[in-house]
């Protein structure tokens, strides 16, 4: 069965039990599992974050200290100036591609961070669970709480786990124009609450990792002629 983040693999269950048995042991395995892969998986992506944070502040710092050198005109006359400014250029090109590659990396382990949290969140409060095909056809196995599920339950056949009613929603934030003269808060048509009968995936999937790009080795330098 199916359950968590894309990464984690399908837990095996004995079906030899009625439905309602096995529905309880596989949302408590569930929610156990999914608990233990998000601890491990937000330390990891925790630490890339600052990783990053710290490597683009200082290469951010880099990158202006590079463009203050280059402030005030270089004399055309000047042979050394003129090469020195065509280096600070240089190292400002590359310092600046290297804030845009952080740049990117970060929007990713930021991206990361959000689904981690979506998903566990997708397990908060967890009370009813059910199964449905891999296509999306929903078994509805409590319907017959009694029933021996491997009646149900294919042979080796993959099944997704879902859960039984929407997650909570977080609180709503005030937009400004919901806000009075004073600051107080106008009344807001109440939204409506989750829906206790849909029936919701307990999956999820981080983005994948960014690919670090391969400097290429320096090439060897080309043997004199004569050298043995």
């Amino acid at each position: 069965m199916k359950y968590g983040e894309a990464s984690m693999a399908p837990a095996v269950f004995n079906p030899d039990c009625d439905s309602a048995t096995l529905l309880d042991y596989v949302r408590r395995r569930a929610v156990k599992d999914t608990e233990a892969y998000a601890r491990q998986a937000d330390a990891r992506v925790s630490a890339f974050v600052g990783e990053v944070a710290n490597d683009l502040a200082r290469a951010r710092a880099s990158f202006d200290r590079i463009n203050r050198s280059l402030e005030g005109e270089v004399d055309a006359e000047d042979e050394a100036a003129v090469a020195e400014r065509a280096e600070a250029t240089a190292a400002a090109e590359q310092a600046a591609a290297k804030v845009a590659r952080l740049e990117e990396l970060e929007k990713v382990r930021t991206a990361q961070k959000d689904a981690l949290i979506n998903g566990v969140g997708l397990f908060k409060g967890l009370d009813a669970v059910d199964l449905q095909e891999e296509g999306g056809a929903a078994l509805n196995l409590r319907s017959d709480p009694k029933r021996n599920a491997k009646d149900v339950l294919g042979h080796r056949k993959t099944y997704v786990v879902v859960r039984v009613g929407e997650p909570p929603k977080p609180p709503r934030e005030p937009t400004d124009g919901e806000a009075g003269e004073e600051g107080e808060e106008e009344a807001a048509e109440p939204e409506a609450g989750p829906d206790p009968d849909a029936l919701v995936p307990l999956t999820f999937e981080l983005p994948p990792d960014p690919v670090e790009p391969v400097e290429e080795p320096a090439a060897e330098p080309a043997a004199e002629e004569g050298a043995e």
